[in-house]
């Protein structure tokens, strides 16, 4: 069974070498879907306690909370893209859950997923 936790974050970043305005330094309000898979517990009726999921996905997004993510770890280097954030929390979570999907949205606008 697939279950999830949506969360979001606010923060800015640009796109050095982007052709456009999103080189640009902008904001966004970041939407962070994760979806998990296993076996339902039959003692607790559920794959993973979403409570708990949220809080580690969180954790992991909470460093870049009304930041400059160009600013931090592992941005410091490469582009923070949809694609690049969704790559980090994806590695981030592997070790811990039976990750099936990371999807990063920016905003209204695109979105990148595991």
């Amino acid at each position: 069974m697939i279950v999830g936790i949506e969360t979001k974050f606010d923060a800015a970043h640009y796109l050095p070498g982007y052709k456009g305005k999103c080189a640009n330094m902008h904001g966004h309000t970041w939407h962070v879907e994760v979806e998990v898979i296993g076996s339902v517990d039959e003692k607790s009726g559920m794959v993973y306690d979403l409570t708990e999921l949220k809080s580690n996905v969180n954790f992991i997004i909470e460093r870049f909370d009304h930041r400059i993510i160009n600013e931090l770890f592992p941005f410091e280097d490469k582009p923070p893209t949809c694609e690049n954030l969704a790559m980090f929390i994806f590695d981030e979570l592997i070790a811990y859950y039976n990750v099936q999907s990371v999807k990063v949205r920016e905003g209204e606008g695109g979105w990148a997923r595991t």
